[in-house]
């Protein structure tokens, strides 16, 4: 996400992405089960933010496959 300014006025200009197909939701959903079980080393990195990093991860890593 990228903020500007212009006038005094923020704008977002927020990144489009593309759905995931139905293989690719089942995919990230297989990854995201493998990947739990190193859930603390998630949250040793990312603290809070650890499930939305692990589930970004999967995503990522589903759509790169298909």
């Amino acid at each position: 996400m990228f903020l500007s300014k212009s006038a005094g006025i923020s704008f977002v200009n927020q990144i489009q992405e593309r759905e995931l197909t139905n293989t690719e939701v089942n995919r990230k959903e297989e990854i995201v089960k493998s990947m739990k079980k190193k859930m603390p080393e998630f949250e040793k990195n990312y603290g809070k933010d650890a499930k939305s990093v692990m589930y970004a991860t999967a995503t990522k890593i589903a759509k790169n496959e298909s």
